[in-house]
């Protein structure tokens, strides 16, 4: 019965470790990979015509509506319009 347990012990540490193993692998592939794309790759950034940039009483309106509604500990990073 112990050696029976020892073998379930044994067999459950061997797949936690190759499961762990292979979630690292896979999280630090990931991260190699978005960073040769984010460099080799990067977002082209399209800048706004004139006619669609906004006005800054709406940044300031948005800017009081984020500031009430999370009790001042809301930031705005970037306002974009979508089409």
């Amino acid at each position: 019965m112990e050696a029976t347990i020892s073998n379930a012990l044994f067999l459950f540490c061997i797949g936690m470790i190759t499961v762990f193993s292979i979630l690292a692998l896979v999280i630090f592939c990931g991260r190699i990979l978005i960073s040769i794309v984010n460099k080799w790759f990067p977002e082209k950034k399209k800048s706004l015509n004139p006619s669609e940039e906004i006005s800054n009483k709406t940044l300031q309106v948005l800017n009081a509506t984020i500031k009430q509604l999370t009790a001042s500990k809301g930031v705005i990073h970037k306002v974009e319009k979508l089409k």
